[in-house]
């Protein structure tokens, strides 16, 4: 740009500040006076063909003074055709290109944030069915139907008799019980096959598997459970989940037992006649179920999720520096790595608060807290970078002071 065009663009600004200055009213009448002599003098020189380079210097330094006057707006939004950076055709489209990387990053986070949430209830309600003793339960009420069978019509209860009473407060404690089992046993099913569709998140889950075990971190009937055909990687989970529990085999039981199992079907409460038929298989089968959940839950709690919403984060950061023309954009491989270290940052926070782990292997209600400081972290990346080297040199200066000494 040539000397006459830069003097033509100046004047045209502060054309534009006067005017805004003016109906704002912002700065001082008497810096607004002076520019608009200042740019009127400017325009008289350039139309004749000559300019003063001290009425340039003062003219420029007039612009700044006003600019400052009117922040945060700048001469941009005011319609100035000067750009500080001026981008490509190919840099626009590479915006573009981000932004949909950017929809395509949320939309996994939040598939996946739905999938933890499910997970982690179902999750808790497993836990909750194991801690009920349904069997020693469904035994209760078959013995009290067999003892007082005559006394005893599930069609139409005589709810005074002192022996019904308790049968059918057992009998509804026994239904709502069926009732949880046949919907958080099929959907813990489908959580698996789920999972098991997604190779990376699958391997990532056996991964976790893996480390419990060389932890030692399986209680005794999940170990049971491993050691017989019913433990299987989510690689080799059944490809379909049923829709209900398959029909007891009763050849192996004793005629107590096909009794009771018989007797439960009939009064409704199918899944658990099934978990009564399939004594040793199905608590095992319970168990490693939750075991399975609960590997799920812990892996998208402690990595898939904190790193999406990290990099989530400095995905949100750079798209306000791609708003902002008054900023230089980053290059194409300086934005990966930043996005890159987002996500590490937030795998990092989820592992540097272990004490979290409880909330999760209980089956409680794991809180989105994690999750938010997962986002904070990836978005001011340059700050938790700066602060972990702050701690590492408040480390380090004692160490050197001791070797010096």
């Amino acid at each position: 740009m040539g000397e006459r065009e830069d003097v033509k663009d100046l004047i045209a600004d502060s054309r534009l500040l006067v005017a805004y200055a003016t109906r704002m009213g912002l700065g001082k009448a008497a810096d607004i006076t002076a520019l608009i002599v200042a740019s009127d003098e400017a325009e008289a020189q350039v139309a004749a063909g000559h300019l003063d380079p001290t009425l340039k210097a003062s003219l420029t330094a007039r612009v700044a003074d006003l600019v400052r006057v009117i922040a945060p707006v700048t001469l941009l939004d005011l319609g100035s055709k000067w750009t500080p950076f001026k981008t490509s055709k190919l840099a626009t489209i590479g915006r573009v290109g981000f932004a949909m990387a950017a929809l395509v990053l949320i939309a996994a986070t939040a598939y996946y944030t739905d999938f933890f949430l499910k997970a982690n209830e179902t999750l808790g309600q497993l836990n909750y069915i194991q801690t009920q003793n349904a069997q020693e339960k469904a035994d209760w009420l078959y013995r009290a139907f067999k003892k007082n069978y005559s006394m005893i019509d599930l069609a139409n209860p005589d709810e005074d008799n002192v022996h019904v009473g308790p049968f059918m407060t057992k009998f509804e404690e026994l239904s709502a019980l069926n009732d949880k089992m046949n919907t958080y046993v099929n959907a813990a099913y489908h959580l698996s096959i789920k999972a098991s569709q997604d190779p990376i998140f699958s391997e990532l889950v056996e991964f976790s598997v893996d480390k419990s075990i060389i932890n030692g971190k399986m209680d005794q009937s999940v170990q049971a459970a491993c050691n017989d055909a019913t433990c299987k990687p989510l690689s080799a989970t059944r490809p379909v989940a049923p829709a209900l529990k398959p029909a007891p085999q009763i050849a192996h039981l004793t005629n107590y037992e096909k009794e009771m199992v018989e007797f439960l079907t009939l009064s409704g409460l199918p899944t658990i006649s099934t978990e009564t038929a399939a004594r040793a298989v199905s608590s095992n089968e319970l168990s490693t179920l939750t075991w399975q959940c609960k590997n799920i839950v812990e892996t998208l709690y402690f990595l898939v999720l904190p790193a999406l919403f990290g990099m989530l984060g400095c995905m949100v950061y750079q798209l306000r520096r791609i708003l902002n023309p008054l900023v230089p954009n980053l290059s194409a491989d300086r934005i990966a790595i930043r996005i890159a270290l987002g996500g590490l940052a937030g795998v990092t926070v989820s592992l540097v608060l272990g004490p979290l782990r409880i909330v999760v292997v209980n089956g409680e209600k794991a809180g989105m807290e994690l999750f938010g400081l997962a986002f904070l972290v990836g978005f001011s990346v340059d700050l938790f970078f700066r602060l972990l080297d702050g701690a590492i040199a408040a480390v380090s200066k004692p160490r050197a002071a001791d070797a010096a000494a």
